[in-house]
């Protein structure tokens, strides 16, 4: 969920936004 805090304060440009979702998404792959 801090990824989704973190793309919310970086909501004004939605590409970095989108990224940062990717990244977040990613880093949760790896715990699992």
């Amino acid at each position: 969920m801090k990824s989704w805090e973190i793309s919310k304060k970086v909501g004004k440009n939605h590409e970095n936004a989108k990224l940062i979702e990717i990244w977040g998404t990613y880093v949760i792959n790896q715990i699992k």
